[in-house]
């Protein structure tokens, strides 16, 4: 969600706006490229919050090693604002504040547990920042928790939903679906939060009136490092589990990563957000759309 909403935000700049792209090698890279926009490599880091004596280290230094690049971009390229998508990104950009004074900005896109290591985190990226942004007030009161007001400049700005791809022309009716099948969709990452497995439930309830509904999951795993905070791949291995036990195997279908999200909506009778926690729900304001 946080790299497509970035890629809609670099495609809205004025003509006058010039943006380049630092991030490691791999898909948003790839996209960008396509885009023509200027993409300089980061050496990134798949650190999490997750304390261990191996990898906290090993993230502490990539993301000083991700900062020293980062500076050097943004001299390099005479930038004049380092816009960072995300906390951790704001701790690279907030080394490379340090090292090559420019205009920072830190979009606040997560919701983090309240503990000593995500104060030290806020506390270092308000700190640094000329302005802090979040996609919502429920993000902004979570960013906030634990500050004082005098130690962050913070504004809330919707996350936008592009209109003309999301439209509610899309939908119509299906004749290849029998007209007693019932299609859910849930769209989202593969990691517990999402709560993919409570759609799973919900859908076994649902087979008691009717049999022939069926649910589509969207998404795939982002985040499956050994430093990663949640085992997201022993996640996705209960879900499939869970769809055998509940004798689902028929009726539910993992597709992966899609292009076709608005089409995908419009074919549904609900889409589904069942999801612990969420900073801001584009695929709520995505459906709601459609």
């Amino acid at each position: 969600g946080a790299e497509h909403s970035l890629l809609t935000l670099i495609a809205g700049l004025p003509p006058e706006v010039v943006a380049g792209l630092a991030c490691p090698e791999g898909p948003l890279a790839e996209i960008a490229r396509e885009r023509g926009v200027e993409v300089h490599l980061l050496r990134g880091t798949a650190g999490s919050l997750r304390l261990h004596p191996w990898h906290t280290p090993v993230a502490l230094a990539e993301i000083a090693l991700s900062g020293t690049q980062l500076a050097r971009a943004a001299r390099r390229s005479g930038a004049s604002v380092v816009h960072a998508n995300s906390l951790r990104a704001g701790l690279v950009a907030g080394i490379s504040h340090r090292l090559h004074r420019h205009g920072l900005l830190a979009h606040v896109r997560d919701c983090l547990p309240d503990s000593t290591a995500t104060r030290m985190i806020r506390r270092l990226v308000a700190g640094e920042a000329d302005q802090v942004v979040a996609i919502s007030e429920y993000a902004a009161e979570r960013f906030r928790t634990g500050l004082s007001d005098r130690a962050v400049s913070l504004h809330v700005i919707d996350d936008p939903i592009d209109l003309g791809r999301f439209r509610a022309r899309l939908r119509g009716p299906d004749a290849s679906r029998p007209p007693d099948e019932a299609l859910l969709v849930i769209v989202g990452q593969i990691t517990p939060w999402k709560g993919h497995d409570t759609a799973i439930r919900a859908l076994h309830l649902l087979h008691h009136h009717r049999p022939n509904a069926r649910l589509l999951i969207v998404g795939e795993i982002k985040f499956a490092d050994a430093a990663t905070r949640l085992d997201n791949r022993g996640y996705l291995a209960e879900l499939h589990q869970l769809v055998r036990d509940l004798g689902l195997s028929d009726a539910v279908e993992f597709v992966g990563e899609r292009e076709d999200i608005p089409e995908a909506m419009a074919r549904a009778d609900a889409v589904l957000v069942p999801s612990i926690e969420e900073p801001f729900g584009r695929t709520v304001a995505e459906a709601m759309a459609v």
